[in-house]
């Protein structure tokens, strides 16, 4: 794992301060590490493992979400820290 869950929390917790929207981060095998939604930790978030798997901002809306296991609407962006991406 390249941050700890207690640090990914940390993270989601201010940036949902301020964006007003729940924050989720996966870990490189799309698993949800931290989240507003505190229910969806430790689940497998599809669209996420298909962000870091493109290296590509991947978006899933309201009228996608059935194609995608463990997906709400929204937009995933790949984060590299130290040449390993996670979302």
């Amino acid at each position: 794992m390249i941050i700890s869950k207690e640090f990914a929390q940390k993270i989601v917790d201010h940036l949902m301060s301020i964006v007003q929207y729940n924050v989720n981060i996966m870990d490189c095998s799309g698993v949800i590490i931290a989240s507003g939604q505190y229910n969806r930790i430790n689940t497998f978030h599809q669209g996420g493992k298909l962000a870091v798997d493109g290296k590509t901002v991947v978006e899933i809306h309201a009228d996608d979400v059935h194609n995608f296991h463990g997906a709400l609407p929204g937009v995933m962006w790949p984060i590299n820290l130290k040449k390993r991406l996670s979302v």
